[in-house]
């Protein structure tokens, strides 16, 4: 295909156009500023003892060893402090304390003199910054681990061909005109990134698979794929089954009260035709007690008539 250096309004930036397609006509780069969130800086916590021996002794034993790293400083910093006499240690563990009370006051009083905002932005400084640790852990893991890395991707692949001329222009601009330029490319010329990539993709998968199956049986099962998922799918089903036995749990002491109140309906109904029954063979007891008594006065009538 022939191809032409088109030289395009942001700086020095070159792509090239084919005969019978423009790839990138005009590009307009408009820098943003971002703006800077201010942080809260709470007070510095004070160093441990170990550490604080550490720093006194750092110099001493960087001048015994001038090209030691500081892994190894540390472990032979760690094993004078072991060697170090109860007496020596404790001068460095209440140093440590009484500078740890101090901190301790400071940063009650550094709380104190913040608004509900300003703590909550603190606290969200804390989560990201306990994020970003996280991500660090992870990712020292994955090396750690020699996780397979993925394939460049087709417009990556075109972004660092012989078709871009970068020039002297900024990553951003330039990055910006190759996306413009690979917009407008026509299908057949994206074909060749494309394939490379897609068979790259074919074997980073199955190495990815191999991988995943590896770190699994070796107790590392949070690295592979769809594992929070998972994790979210469990938890989200152990909060239904645990609403629906609040829910079932509810539903039988409802159930359990109904009958109770039935039971005790019942109940009192059988007491109120006990004493209506009673009610009723009293008075008809009382009744035959006056029909007797009547007939017995009648009785004395006759026989006293002459």
């Amino acid at each position: 295909m022939a191809l032409r250096v088109l030289k395009l309004s942001f700086g020095n930036l070159r792509l090239f156009e084919s005969s019978s397609v423009c790839y990138a006509r005009s590009i307009h780069y408009t820098p943003v500023a971002c703006a800077s969130q201010e942080k809260i800086v709470p007070p510095k916590k004070p160093p441990s003892s170990f550490l604080s021996f550490l720093n006194a002794k750092r110099s001493d034993i960087k001048n015994e060893n001038p090209d030691i790293k500081n892994t190894e400083l540390s472990k032979i910093a760690g094993a004078m402090w072991k060697s170090l006499n109860t007496d020596e240690k404790a001068m460095y563990v209440n140093a440590a304390k009484k500078e740890l009370d101090k901190y301790h006051d400071k940063y009650e009083a550094f709380i104190q003199s913040l608004s509900p905002e300003q703590r909550e932005m603190l606290g969200e400084q804390g989560r990201t910054r306990k994020q970003k640790l996280e991500r660090r852990r992870t990712k020292a893991m994955l090396h750690k681990l020699e996780k397979p890395k993925k394939p460049v991707s087709a417009f990556l692949r075109f972004a660092a061909s012989k078709m871009v001329d970068r020039g002297e222009a900024p990553v951003p601009q330039y990055m910006s005109g190759c996306a413009q330029m690979w917009r407008r490319m026509p299908e057949d010329d994206k074909q060749e990134f494309k394939k490379a990539y897609a068979e790259e993709k074919a074997e980073y998968e199955k190495n990815l698979s191999a991988w995943e199956q590896k770190v699994s049986a070796e107790g590392h099962p949070e690295l592979v794929r769809g594992y929070s998922q998972q994790l979210k799918k469990e938890r989200n089903a152990a909060i239904i089954a645990k609403k629906r036995e609040k829910m079932a749990l509810a539903r039988a002491k409802k159930l359990q009260k109904v009958a109770a109140a039935k039971a005790k309906k019942k109940e009192k109904l059988a007491q109120q035709r006990k004493r209506k029954k009673e009610k009723a063979e009293a008075q008809k007891k009382k009744q035959r007690k006056r029909a007797v008594t009547r007939v017995k006065k009648l009785k004395k009538i006759t026989k006293d008539e002459p």
